[in-house]
């Protein structure tokens, strides 16, 4: 057995190989062909694994990193969603117009539009605004027996005792209509229990003619005249004698019939 030189034992090739080797190279066999394919194939395939898995890479196709970022971005959604104030509704108010119409003003005195009837007065409307039968705020509210629309008019300087075209005053209108509340508040504020229209009857007239009991004690109670007569000459006592006489009459005759 020889001595190997230097570059045969880094190359692990003898000499005698080497000439067998160039013998192969110069005329390879059919087994060497086969094998040295099946190697170039085996390198090609994995060396176009390696590129496609580094083209999806660059896609951002990799499934762990686009995991890492779709969690991400849920997580700046929501701190986003969080930061976002949330404003409640509030609910709808009546709108009022900035222009006082009298029409307007009188009819939310007789629907009881308080809100609106306050949003007219803050604007400078004239508590004793009268429509063209000279009938007040107060009259229209007194007819609509509104207390609190009523109490905000007169609080505003409204009159008491403000006269229509048939001379009827508030407390007669709240008479007549039948509201006690508007009644007893006015004579409370020192109406005049004995005012007179334009045909000479007191709120007592009326309370009797309209058999409203309570207010003719309300009125009897706070001076009330039941003798004081209008221009017919009959005062509230009268009024009262005569549906006394009347109601006895008719059973009277009821009676007589029966017999």
């Amino acid at each position: 057995m020889g001595i190997l030189q230097d570059d045969e034992l880094v190359t692990d090739i003898t000499s005698g190989s080497k000439d067998q080797d160039d013998i192969v190279a110069q005329h390879p066999s059919e087994e060497y062909k086969s094998s040295v394919d099946h190697h170039l194939k085996t390198y090609n395939n994995l060396n176009n694994l390696h590129c496609d898995s580094e083209v999806i890479h660059c896609h951002g196709f990799n499934t762990d990193d686009h995991t890492n970022d779709f969690q991400d971005t849920i997580q700046e959604s929501q701190k986003i969603k969080s930061s976002i104030p949330v404003y409640k509704t509030q609910p709808e108010q009546e709108i009022v117009n900035d222009f006082v119409d009298e029409d307007d003003f009188l009819k939310a005195a007789l629907d009881n539009k308080l809100p609106m009837i306050k949003s007219y007065l803050a604007r400078g409307a004239d508590p004793n605004a009268c429509d063209n039968l000279q009938a007040t705020e107060v009259h229209w509210a007194c007819r609509g027996g509104s207390l609190p629309v009523l109490e905000a008019l007169l609080n505003q300087g409204a009159k008491l005792d403000s006269r229509d075209k048939l001379r009827s005053t508030p407390l007669h209108v709240a008479v007549r209509t039948g509201h006690y509340e508007c009644a007893e508040h006015l004579i409370h504020c020192g109406a005049d229990v004995n005012a007179k229209d334009i045909e000479g009857d007191t709120p007592l007239h009326d309370a009797v003619r309209l058999n409203r009991f309570k207010l003719i004690q309300l009125l009897l109670l706070h001076g009330g005249d039941l003798k004081l007569k209008n221009c017919e000459g009959k005062s509230p006592m009268d009024s009262v004698c005569e549906w006394q006489n009347g109601a006895k009459s008719i059973f009277d005759n009821f009676k007589d019939g029966k017999k």
